[in-house]
């Protein structure tokens, strides 16, 4: 609503009612929150909170996944964080060993397999040995999403061993396992 009044010199002026400048504050503020919440839902943002909330916090070397658990003996939980700190600018590549007992996987070694190059986005290695049952290789900082790369390998290598596991480290202890 405008209300017309006439200033000193005799001139006809529109003056913006309050209801207005609330409306266009109200607007601006909307604007605002759209804006600020496109960035928290793209790139990377979206990433890091997705991989949080797929991806589990070891405790006491256990990695908790409800209906299974993965329990890191033998001080393989050490070596991997060893090798997850000593080159942090590149992804490793680890192939995890041991026994199914129940429904738990329970790793006491493991071993490198063949790399062919690392970058701090990606591994490329060669085929870990049958018997392995956790394929693992690091991803970068909270990034624990699995890639189409990713899942393509695992579904290649479960045609063989149909209970290996992928698991990305993402953290020196955040783990998503797929």
């Amino acid at each position: 609503m405008r209300r017309e009044i006439e200033d000193a010199e005799g001139e006809i002026k529109e003056e913006e009612s309050s209801a207005r400048k609330v409306i266009v504050i109200i607007g601006s503020l909307v604007l605002a929150l759209l804006v600020v919440s496109f960035v928290f839902v793209s790139f990377p943002i979206a990433d890091i909170i997705g991989g949080k909330a797929e991806s589990s916090i070891i405790i006491n070397n256990t990695i908790n996944l409800g209906n299974f658990s993965i329990i890191l003996e033998n001080g393989t939980y050490e070596l991997l964080q060893d090798k997850y700190f000593s080159n942090p600018k590149v992804e490793i590549s680890e192939c995890l060993a041991g026994k199914l007992e129940g429904n738990n996987y329970v790793i006491s070694s493991l071993y490198q397999p063949t790399i062919y190059s690392q970058a701090f986005n990606e591994v490329i290695f060669g085929p870990c040995s049958k018997d392995t049952l956790i394929m693992l290789h690091s991803h970068p900082y909270q990034h624990c999403i699995a890639s189409e790369t990713d899942i393509e390998t695992l579904n290649k290598t479960r045609q063989e061993n149909p209970a290996v596991l992928m698991v990305i480290m993402c953290e020196a202890k955040r783990f998503a396992v797929y």
